[in-house]
């Protein structure tokens, strides 16, 4: 069974193609997501959408120049996370 046929409001059978295989994960504070995820649905589409297309957006604008940063030249945030 596709993923499309198991999570049909998930996966939209138009984005499957273009589904790729790392991820990214961020914190957001709980009012900003809310709002995200509610601007997201008024303009149907995903959340993940979204910020592919603001992604590729700001590469674009910026240059799309992208350097080798190896672990110990990660930058920390306030929090201690990582920052990408």
């Amino acid at each position: 069974m596709t993923a499309a046929l198991l999570y049909p409001n998930v996966y939209p059978s138009a984005t499957l193609p273009l589904m790729k295989d790392v991820g990214l994960r961020i914190r957001v504070q709980r009012d900003l997501r809310e709002q995200f995820l509610a601007a997201c649905q008024a303009e149907d589409k995903s959340a993940a959408q979204v910020l592919r297309e603001f992604m590729r957006a700001y590469v674009h604008e910026h240059g799309g120049a992208v350097a080798a940063v190896r672990p110990e030249e990660v930058v920390r945030g306030q929090d201690g996370n990582k920052e990408i």
